[in-house]
């Protein structure tokens, strides 16, 4: 299972070191902060790494690699998770990437607006109708029969999400990991960040983790978080924006 593991591992090194010795801010996040923490590396059901950045960190990424970082600019690319490979050209022929989760300050007005139902709507259109390759009925059924609506949407991008979500960090209820907006809740929001990070073992490498990884783990994936799971939902990455579901072994 999992095939491309050793060279998603490889990536997120490089990734790591291209964030150190270009002094760009970055955490381990989601199933990768979890594997630093309990595992010392990938979780056993996870095919890929996640990291958390700022608008401004994310940037600065995207402007010194723009031939390695997808994102909605990407033509054909719907997700609100940009994602960083080996080129960006590859994004539909390859599933080994580093998932780019963009962090800012906000309020719980702005999570509600962000996550209505207007919005989930558009972002399952703009999905569907990109070139994410259906994997159910279900999405095969909704895909025929919106195909006449299809261009009436407007694109829901990173840079709208930022401007919608983010506000003075004095004027903020917490911290919201941008996700697309039909994701649940829990995983993204967390009451408070410091930006301040240690060193954690994973794989053949160090990642920085966030100083507060308790908390966010426990909000993540509860008080149990450190005991496997073992009825985790198990799928796998086809390429950058499908997935299938996997039978574990």
């Amino acid at each position: 299972m999992f095939k491309d593991r050793p060279d998603v591992i490889k990536l997120a090194k490089e990734f790591v070191e291209i964030c150190e010795k270009e002094n760009i801010w970055y955490t381990a996040d989601n199933g990768s902060l979890l594997g630093a923490v309990r595992e010392k590396g990938m979780i056993p059901w996870d095919d890929d790494f996640d990291v958390m950045m700022t608008p401004e960190s994310y940037k600065e990424l995207k402007e010194m690699f723009p031939e390695r970082v997808i994102d909605t600019d990407t033509n054909g690319y719907p997700l609100l998770i940009p994602k960083f490979m080996k080129t960006k050209k590859e994004y539909l022929n390859s599933a080994v990437f580093v998932d780019i989760f963009v962090v800012v300050p906000t309020n719980i007005k702005n999570v509600k607006k962000y996550r209505n139902l207007i919005n989930k709507t558009r972002f399952a259109m703009q999905t569907i109708h990109s070139d994410w390759i259906p994997f159910n009925f279900g999405s095969k059924l909704f895909k025929i029969i919106s195909w006449p609506f299809k261009k009436i949407p407007k694109k829901l991008t990173i840079d709208w999400a930022i401007n919608l979500l983010k506000v003075d960090e004095e004027n903020a209820d917490g911290y919201f990991t941008i996700d697309n907006p039909i994701d649940p809740l829990k995983i993204n929001w967390q009451k408070a960040l410091s930006r301040k990070t240690e060193k954690a073992k994973f794989e053949n490498f160090l990642v920085d983790i966030p100083v507060e990884y308790n908390d966010i783990l426990i909000q993540k994936y509860g008080k149990d978080y450190k005991t496997p799971n073992k009825n985790a939902r198990s799928i796998e990455h086809i390429n950058a924006i499908s997935i299938t579901k996997v039978k574990r072994k």
